[in-house]
């Protein structure tokens, strides 16, 4: 979001041109190689410093994040089934909030 965000900003000042020495296809390699490196690091420091948990539930909603995301910036429509499914994984991460933080038997005595 933070890449997306200052490349935007960027190209209002100044609109992005291809080098005319670089092939376009060594700019499609560094950007998915060195992105998609540079995410994965990202996601395996933040991984790290999580618990088993919290990872889970950053994992699963990742892409609901972006579906939505894609609805509402580049008008995507989403079907009922999409809406459907959305709805079933937030209902799931509650659902597993709420198990989480409900006192075993042996708390309660």
């Amino acid at each position: 979001m933070v890449a997306a965000l200052v490349m935007g900003l960027t190209t209002l000042a100044r609109p992005l041109q291809w080098p005319s020495g670089i092939p376009p296809q060594a700019w499609f390699l560094y950007l998915g190689v060195v992105t998609a490196a540079l995410a994965l690091l990202v996601f395996s420091w933040g991984a790290a410093r999580l618990t088993p948990t919290a990872l889970t539930v950053a994992t699963l909603i990742e892409p609901l994040t972006a579906v939505v995301l894609s609805a509402l910036l580049l008008g995507e429509r989403l079907g009922a089934s999409q809406w459907a499914g959305g709805v079933l994984l937030l209902l799931s991460i509650w659902g597993l909030g709420r198990r989480l933080t409900r006192p075993t038997p042996s708390e309660q005595t």
